[in-house]
């Protein structure tokens, strides 16, 4: 707009600056009669790449279709999971197979007391650290005391991954500064069973 514009002392007096005022060099200006001097400098700004994390366990192979089914069920136990009040469920419309493993889940020791913590369902998180981590806890329950990282898995607990992977959600939630004891757990709904790492 003000490329073709020439700059007179008519312009620079009828915007209140001063007749020293020069483009892109230390400026002096007078507003509501107050001296202001503005000057520039230029930041160089060192970037780097950041590498993201994700910090599920990904799959890269080829899936046959008995595993395919078997990742539909996980995903629908998860959904189950996520929708259902763990302190009072409602079994109403879940499949008969599925209430048997999510009672057992709710009966465990590590549950005692939950009508009186926080409970975080699907809980997303990302931090920057050497790299970006992401991921979403499955569950992430917070006692007086103690907080619990619960990890549903459908049946392979054991698997050397998941440990990566919740050490990241543990690393997270060490950084929210809570001073409480933080537990990481595996828990199989194929197996009914739950590991801590």
């Amino acid at each position: 707009v003000y490329k073709n514009m020439e700059v007179t002392s008519d312009l620079v007096n009828s915007l209140n600056i001063t007749n020293d005022y020069l483009f892109y060099k230390k400026k002096k200006e007078k507003i509501n009669g107050l001296d202001f001097v503005i000057n520039h400098k230029f930041i160089n700004i060192d970037s780097k790449e950041i590498e993201s994390v994700h910090s599920s366990k990904e799959t890269k192979e080829l899936i046959d279709s008995k595993t395919l089914e078997n990742m539909e069920y996980g995903t629908k136990m998860h959904e189950i999971m996520e929708s259902i009040n763990l302190v009072n469920p409602d079994f109403t419309n879940i499949e008969p197979w599925m209430i048997k493993h999510i009672k057992f889940f709710l009966s465990l020791d590590i549950l005692k007391g939950i009508e009186k913590a926080n409970i975080y369902k699907e809980y997303e998180f990302s931090f920057i650290d050497d790299k970006k981590y992401h991921g979403i806890i499955d569950l992430l329950i917070e006692f007086e005391d103690r907080v619990l990282i619960i990890d549903y898995k459908l049946n392979d607990i054991n698997n050397e991954e998941y440990i990566n992977q919740l050490s990241s959600y543990k690393e997270y939630v060490k950084r929210l500064n809570l001073n409480k004891d933080i537990h990481m757990y595996l828990f199989s709904f194929l197996e009914d069973k739950i590991k801590e790492l």
